[in-house]
Parts: C-alpha cells; structure tokens; sequence
C-alpha cells in the first residue's frame, strides 16, 4: 500500500472517530428514551 493510500486512510479514521451521548435528551424525557453512549473507534 502507498504512502498517500495509507495517509488516507488514516484521516478517515481520524474523521468517523467520535463518541454520541444522549444524556440531555434522557434527562429530559426519561419515559420515552433511556440514556446511551457510543464510541466509534475504527
């Protein structure tokens, strides 16, 4: 694999990482959503 390729690949994992959280919206309405948390780590 090229060193540009690789590069690439790296900034798009870079770019999908993240965590979600719906700890507001839980908080809020607690009968209608219970409250998760997501890591995306590719």
């Amino acid at each position: 694999m090229s060193s540009v390729k690789s590069n690439d690949l790296i900034t798009l994992a870079q770019w999908m990482a993240g965590d979600f959280s719906n700890y507001k919206q839980s908080f809020d309405n607690p009968q209608q959503f219970a409250h998760i948390r997501i890591f995306f780590r590719p």
